[in-house]
């Protein structure tokens, strides 16, 4: 009887061990990966179309596990291109340039995503949100380009040249044949006055 009990004693410690063991190799598999945040945000409203989808989970993603669609309006659903985020727990989904809201309309936009964790647990979900863009005033369509800075400025200071050339070349071109005649006349009445000595004497 003392040897049975020496026995059941260690069997029965490694049963228990092994017990342990089994529940604690079991607890990460069992874990679950909950979507933390998402931006823009569900149930948002935007007012213009986004340029891209932050996801954050709580646990490592893996990109080339997962998938992001976009769909705007009941429309088909667009896979996007997916690219880790800035954390390892991040996942950023690029939103096509092409995938415009119009002015003035109201569009619905849901992400779907199906994301594999590093550790292989997989997460599925969705966020939707609203995007209405404003209209833009009628004034604002048909301003005129803005003028390049300077080109009134250089007009501005080269209209005044002309004036300076009014106000010194017509000077110089009324003062020179002035000058000119002023010289006949003194030359004249000087020779005059020699004529004049000349016949007196």
């Amino acid at each position: 009887m003392r040897s049975r009990a020496m026995m059941t004693g260690p069997a029965t410690l490694a049963m228990a061990c092994g017990a342990l063991s089994v529940v604690l190799l079991g607890a990460p598999a069992a874990a679950h990966t909950d979507l933390i945040s998402v931006d823009p945000a569900d149930g948002s409203r935007l007012d213009r179309a986004p340029r891209q989808l932050v996801l954050e989970f709580s646990e490592e993603m893996n990109p080339g596990l997962s998938t992001v669609t976009l769909a705007v309006d009941g429309g088909e659903p667009t896979r996007l291109e997916l690219a880790a985020g800035r954390s390892p727990s991040m996942l950023v989904a690029t939103v096509p340039a092409s995938q415009v809201a119009e002015p003035g309309e109201t569009s619905r936009w849901r992400a779907a995503f199906r994301v594999v964790s590093a550790d292989g647990h997989p997460v599925a979900g969705e966020s939707s949100f609203t995007v209405l863009v404003a209209d833009i005033p009628d004034g604002q369509q048909a301003s005129p380009t803005p003028t390049p800075q300077g080109s009134d400025t250089d007009t501005t200071r080269s209209a005044p040249e002309p004036d300076e050339e009014q106000g010194g070349v017509p000077w110089l071109l009324i003062a020179i044949p002035g000058a000119v005649l002023g010289l006949i006349l003194l030359v004249v009445v000087a020779v005059r006055r020699l004529l004049g000595r000349d016949e007196k004497q």
